[in-house]
């Protein structure tokens, strides 16, 4: 347990901080929190349960220092409870916004100052975000915060930022060229759009698979977390493995998340045909950048025809 008066000490500075650039002393003072903080990483979740105790600006540096601690091998589980239990009810003092306005509500001048303060509160979030999969998923099966966190990204970008931290997904998946009966096993990495997802598989499996072609570079290096806007499409029909036979009407929606794949033995799969109707998208789907949920796919392994001709026969094709 911290002792009170030290734990006085190290976020004194923080009591004083009031603006977004920090002083001189703010600067001494993270310097001095995380030194102590690596000397004793169980003070961590003292410290975090105290963010909601400072001024926005100090708050928002203390969840900083915290967050490089995490990136830098500290555990995650001591603080990042009490930061995202700090940041849902920060999340309430903000306007609640109707589907019938036609413009953001305005922020008086509290709301603002915490407004501004956001960004920092949000890189510490996806630090720990990055490593607490289970409260990532706990959010993201959690409509009513996933809904506010959409509402608010009018007024900041640094709430995307979290949205995509939670809803930035990794499993492995099962991806069947049903007229060729050829089949792969890959694994994406922090993928939450299957927009993205379907640009990843294409300039991953590339001419591997009939109808496809050789990767464009600048869609893959957008893919993985490059600047630049681009543009993709589909090279195949994505199906549900419940349809033995393309389904133009009813594909696997690009717009959908990637954790509601569909699934056959607890695994997520993909049946591939020709392609039936054109989709198009561009790179806003790949959502923002994040250091620390990279994008990535990775081809594991390839299936037999034999496993393959099972696996549709299994499916009733």
């Amino acid at each position: 347990m911290v002792p009170y008066e030290t734990l006085e000490i190290l976020l004194a500075p923080f009591q004083r901080c009031h603006k977004a650039e920090p002083g001189p002393d703010v600067r001494l003072g993270i310097q001095n929190l995380q030194r102590t903080l690596r000397d004793h990483p169980d003070w961590m979740g003292a410290v975090a349960a105290q963010v909601g105790n400072l001024p926005p600006h100090g708050a928002g540096w203390v969840a900083v220092s915290l967050g490089v601690l995490v990136e830098n091998g500290h555990p995650a589980d001591p603080s990042g409870p009490c930061l995202l239990e700090f940041f849902e009810h920060l999340l309430a003092r903000f306007p609640e916004i109707s589907d019938d306005d036609e413009d953001y509500p305005p922020l008086d001048e509290a709301q603002q100052i915490w407004l501004d303060a956001i960004p920092n509160l949000a890189r510490a979030l996806v630090s720990h975000l990055a490593r607490l999969p289970d409260r990532r998923e706990d959010w993201a099966t959690t409509e009513s915060r996933m809904t506010r966190l959409e509402q608010l990204e009018g007024y900041s970008y640094a709430f995307s930022w979290v949205r995509e931290a939670i809803q930035r997904h990794s499993a492995p998946l099962t991806v069947l060229h049903v007229e060729s009966r050829q089949g792969y096993r890959v694994h994406y990495h922090n993928v939450a759009n299957c927009f993205h997802l379907f640009s990843l598989l294409q300039c991953r499996l590339g001419t591997l698979l009939p109808g496809g072609r050789a990767p464009d570079e600048a869609v893959l290096a957008a893919a993985l977390g490059g600047d630049g806007q681009v543009s993709d499409h589909g090279w195949w029909h994505y199906g549900w493995p419940q349809h033995t036979t393309p389904e133009p009407l009813f594909p696997i929606w690009g717009e959908g998340l990637t954790r509601h794949l569909p699934q056959v033995d607890g695994e997520a799969l993909i049946l591939l045909w020709p392609m039936t109707i054109q989709r198009s998208w561009d790179s806003g789907f790949f959502g923002p950048h994040l250091d620390a949920l990279p994008a990535n796919l990775t081809v594991e392994g390839t299936l037999s025809v034999d496993e393959v001709v099972e696996t549709l026969r299994q499916l009733g094709g």
